[in-house]
């Protein structure tokens, strides 16, 4: 449960980086793949929503079953570049959300997106949504208090203005 890590290009994305370490092919179907399906980065945490699919031959017809799971990942990154290398050590910690991970960023397209295809009622997984869903609702109050807040402040400069300042011209 600890931290993976090793040397990558510098010039390489958090995004570029993880997508790469986190997507497999099924191999012909003798194995799991994954695959992420939306990403993002906030500051140093890479938040996905990911595809899980597993291949069942096992069934009594002889046909090949697959089978589809979604879920959230939760990557803690850091990165540490010796002065002038054109290469980085890349750290990443990863989490899915039954973990329960303590950071609540993700941004609504990747919850929306969990909520249609994995929804999940109980557990880890659905108080970890919660607190985003939480964290995403504070945000939009906060912004929605600010933009009132400037829009009360224009209005104020306006009526001063209006009060206090004549223009006048000069000339012709």
């Amino acid at each position: 449960m600890g931290w993976t890590s090793y040397t990558i290009d510098k010039r390489a994305t958090i995004d570029q980086t993880l997508r790469r370490e986190f997507t497999q092919s099924s191999q012909g179907g003798t194995r799991a793949a994954f695959d992420v399906i939306h990403s993002a980065t906030v500051g140093s945490v890479w938040y996905a929503a990911m595809r899980q699919t597993t291949y069942d031959t096992s069934t009594p017809d002889g046909s090949t079953r697959e089978r589809v799971i979604y879920y959230a990942m939760v990557c803690l990154t850091q990165r540490k570049t010796p002065r002038g290398s054109d290469r980085t050590e890349f750290f990443y910690k990863d989490m899915d959300e039954t973990a329960l991970p303590f950071y609540f960023d993700c941004p609504a397209r990747i919850l929306d997106f969990l909520d249609t295809h994995a929804p999940v009622t109980e557990g880890n997984a659905q108080a970890w949504r919660a607190g985003c869903r939480r964290k995403l609702a504070e945000k939009n109050q906060r912004n929605k208090e600010r933009k009132q807040a400037h829009q009360q402040a224009r209005a104020r400069l306006q009526a001063f203005i209006r009060d206090h300042v004549r223009i006048i011209h000069i000339g012709g």
